[in-house]
């Protein structure tokens, strides 16, 4: 019980740290789960939630960044980049594809090239990616990427 209270107050302590103008990954939620969006902390900790600007999503009308309230379990530093390995994915990779302005979790199904088929398993669904729209994915556990 102690080590699990350890981790927990670790945890707590990295998502509580993030400070103005901060850029971080956003959790998607309301029908979105597996996607990550890359957003900057407009103002910390307002009512222990941030509020944060997304970077590649609009407001409706397109006249500039969407804005959020997020709360911190919702956000995660962003991802340290890990190469590719120079041969490329292999099947069955898990890899994070950027569609939609977020970073989707998906695993690698078929490969042509340097033409990936993935798939998304919280949506049933398949698309086709080239190799620079893929990254390695990683989780953010206990305040470390693995």
């Amino acid at each position: 019980m102690a080590s699990s209270t350890a981790s927990m107050t670790m945890t707590m302590t990295m998502k509580d740290c993030f400070e103005k103008n901060d850029i971080v990954e956003v959790c998607g939620r309301d029908g979105f789960p597996g996607s990550y969006y890359v957003a900057k902390i407009i103002f910390p900790k307002y009512h222990n939630y941030y509020v944060v600007a997304f970077k590649n999503v609009l407001k409706d009308d397109g006249s500039g960044p969407l804005t959020t309230v997020a709360c911190p379990e919702e956000l995660r530093p962003l991802p340290p980049r890990v190469p590719i390995p120079p041969t490329g994915f292999d099947i069955d990779d898990k890899v994070d594809a950027f569609d939609n302005g977020g970073w989707w979790v998906g695993v690698v199904t078929k490969k042509s090239g340097t033409t990936y088929l993935v798939y998304f398993e919280h949506y049933s669904r398949e698309a086709i990616y080239p190799i620079s729209s893929l990254r390695v994915h990683q989780e953010f556990v206990n305040g470390q990427w693995v």
